[in-house]
């Protein structure tokens, strides 16, 4: 106290003598004078201890001030120390203030005092230092000038992340021949890791020179510690190119897919085992639905599997999911694959990892479609008529019921074109399989199922299948029938020219209260009208043979059904034209 009175009696007459006393905790004496930097008539005592300091000015008011107040005023004298110049620059680098870092670095550096020598940065400062030039903008050839100027001033060595700062600037200054020059320069001191190999490789991709990205990915796979996959598939999958070129991108994409296919062999071969990353796995799965590469796929839906599975086993599992929409655009490539082999395998692990995926969860309409016509692709109807079980069940109730029309629905139509080539004793297995189906889960729906297997038997002109699995919806799986059951069995009747019992079905369809839709009238018009119309234009040719005359059949016809009152916007109306309008 003694001692801070004497420093105020000091201080009194120095009204215009800008003076600084800093005593530190635990000293009795002045350690230090030295003139202020401001030319202000406040005379300053700071007393630093603990993490604040105390400030007198000329009136002896007393005040706190934070120790990042403090260092910023000992910045302006360049005292900070390496530590603390240190922590500046971190705070600046985490607000992204490259231009702050810029000037404070280059004060800090140039900053000199009598008593002390110059500061002198270490690796770390000087590679924070280039980082901020490059992000605002600095030119490659001023980079390499910096480097030379900062390894003769300081003598310090440039680590690999000196020379990654510099690739980034060619990165963004599009300098790719630049950057490959650096790149080699680098392998030869044995510098580069794996931020080397991926900017260069990116570039590369970029700018179509697949060759040379393929070079340096099998440099690269020579280090134990970096994985080539990831540099290659993260380079491909981020890449981005204008519209004219997306053909040209897709080439790419599908050599670069067939390169990564080859590897995935070769570590096969070698019984080396790979674990790639959830990122990766599912990067990789992105570039086998835009390359098509089914065996890509499988690769990709096989490093899924296992992560989700693992995952699973954890104690705070993540629960780790793919998209469902890659999971349908993958039944929809499946579909178009010739390799019957290989996507059976690939469709059954895409089913597995949709099921991982979504768990408990109901998969959309859309993906369902997909996956049923991937099933019929490959004939494969029993795995089919079970997704379309698992559809009818879960969005049977919030779709519309035109949908699950097996003559015209786009769910359903190309499931009964694709079961077309099954013979009778192929149905009658998927007709047993559904009744095993059905006892294993009786809250399922299978009316829309066997409404196709119906057609399906009228297709191949069986109207006894047709008629025992008409009959099962009603005794063996309970259910009752719906205007798609009536309308197929009425089909398979009218392909057999047989008009008396397709009339007696459409009469039970009116007896049990079900209103006809359009396809029932065009069926019914064709078993009577139609069929009729030939009969009575056949027999009229018989009757001119004998009696050698000519009548003219088609005009007494096409005058005869004037009394029939048909209406020009119903679905048969072509039907109608074709017969009854006549040239």
């Amino acid at each position: 106290m003694k001692n801070l009175n004497a420093f105020k009696t000091l201080m009194k007459p120095s009204r215009f003598l800008p003076l600084m006393l800093r005593i530190y905790t635990g000293e009795t004496l002045m350690q230090a004078f030295t003139p202020a930097f401001t030319p202000n008539k406040t005379s300053v005592l700071h007393v630093a201890f603990g993490s604040s300091s105390l400030v007198l000015n000329r009136r002896f008011s007393y005040g706190l001030i934070s120790r990042d107040r403090e260092k910023e005023l000992a910045m302006e004298f360049g005292r900070l120390s390496i530590v603390d110049i240190k922590y500046l620059i971190d705070d600046l680098k985490k607000k992204q203030d490259w231009q702050g870092i810029k000037n404070k670095f280059e004060k800090w550096v140039s900053w000199t005092e009598s008593c002390r020598t110059r500061n002198l940065p270490d690796l770390s400062l000087v590679n924070c230092y280039m980082r901020s030039r490059s992000m605002l903008g600095i030119s490659l050839k001023d980079m390499f000038v910096l480097l030379e100027q900062v390894e003769r001033d300081y003598h310090i060595s440039p680590d690999t992340l000196s020379y990654n700062i510099i690739l980034d600037s060619a990165y963004l200054s599009d300098g790719v021949d630049a950057a490959v020059k650096i790149l080699n320069w680098m392998i030869g001191e044995q510098l580069p890791k794996e931020d080397s190999y991926t900017l260069v490789v990116k570039m590369l991709v970029q700018h179509n020179d697949f060759q040379s990205a393929m070079k340096y990915v099998k440099l690269a796979s020579q280090l134990a510690y970096i994985n080539p996959m990831e540099i290659l598939v993260n380079a491909v999958v981020k890449y981005r190119s204008n519209d004219k070129e997306s053909k040209k991108r897709t080439r790419i994409k599908a050599r670069i897919s067939k390169s990564v296919v080859s590897i995935f062999r070769s570590y096969k071969e070698n019984a080396i085992i790979f674990c790639p990353k959830w990122t990766l796995s599912n990067d990789l799965l992105q570039l086998a639905i835009q390359s098509t590469n089914i065996e890509l796929a499988r690769y990709a839906l096989e490093f899924i599997t296992e992560l989700i599975h693992e995952d699973e086993a954890c104690t705070e599992p993540l629960h780790l999911c793919v998209s469902e929409e890659h999971i349908k655009d993958l039944f929809v490539i499946l579909k178009k694959s010739r390799n019957n082999v290989l996507s059976n395998e690939v469709l059954l692990a895409c089913s597995q990892v949709r099921d991982l995926s979504l768990r408990k969860h109901v998969p959309k309409a859309v993906t369902f479609l997909s996956e049923i016509h991937a099933w019929a692709r490959f004939k494969k109807f029993n795995m089919a008529f079970e997704v379309l079980v698992k559809y009818e069940t879960s969005h049977g109730e919030s779709v519309d019921t035109a949908l699950f029309c097996p003559f015209s629905s786009s769910l359903l139509k190309p499931l009964v074109l694709d079961c077309r080539s099954c013979s009778k004793g192929k149905i009658s297995e998927i007709l047993k399989f559904l009744e095993a189906l059905r006892k294993d889960n009786p809250h399922h729906k299978f009316l829309a199922g066997l409404n196709c297997l119906i057609l399906v038997y009228a297709n191949i002109k069986d109207v006894v299948g047709a008629m025992i699995t008409f009959r099962a919806i009603s005794n063996s799986f309970g259910l009752t029938h719906d205007i798609h059951s009536y309308n197929a069995i009425i089909y398979a009747y009218v392909l057999r020219k047989q008009r008396n019992e397709a009339i007696a079905v459409f009469n039970d369809l009116v007896h049990a209260g079900i209103e006809p839709n359009e396809v029932t009238e065009m069926l019914m018009f064709k078993a009577i009208v139609i069929e009729g119309l030939r009969y009575a234009i056949d027999l009229m040719k018989r009757v001119s043979s004998v009696s050698r005359t000519s009548p003219q059949p088609s005009v007494r016809v096409a005058r005869m059904p004037k009394s029939f009152h048909v209406d020009k916007g119903c679905v048969w109306t072509r039907e109608y034209k074709k017969y009854f309008f006549r040239d």
